[in-house]
């Protein structure tokens, strides 16, 4: 029996090896293939479930970068890559949560500067 770093109880139902492990979350009842006994051990291996709940709290949450523009989370695909519209309409895309909640997402300054690894959407 493990338990994750957001307190669930996992347990190992089949050991195919280090690299190939069925585990079952005991709260939800999930199950999942799980590639690494490292991520186990370290609590790192989350439910489905969970990650679901998360996407709906961030989804709408809005905040007021350091250059004072206000930025609202539109669409979150994973904490990698969401959708960030600021007070003018324009949607960025692929952008990073923790950019998104420690202010610092080089396309909050969208107004002044042009960076072209980024995807532009305008209105939506």
């Amino acid at each position: 029996m493990f338990i994750n770093k957001k307190g669930e109880h996992i347990r190992i139902t089949r050991w195919g090896g280090v690299r190939d492990i069925d585990v079952l979350f005991e709260e939800t009842g999930e199950t999942r293939t799980v590639k690494s006994f490292d991520n186990i051990r370290n609590g790192k291996i989350v439910s489905m479930a969970l990650s679901e709940t998360k996407k709906k709290e961030a989804v709408g949450k809005k905040i007021r970068n350091r250059q004072g523009i206000n930025m609202e989370i539109v669409r979150y695909r994973n904490a990698g890559d969401l959708d960030v519209r600021f007070e003018d309409g324009t949607i960025v895309s692929e952008r990073a949560y923790r950019f998104f909640f420690l202010r610092r997402d080089p396309a909050s300054r969208h107004k002044t500067r042009h960076f072209p690894w980024i995807q532009y959407k305008k209105g939506v």
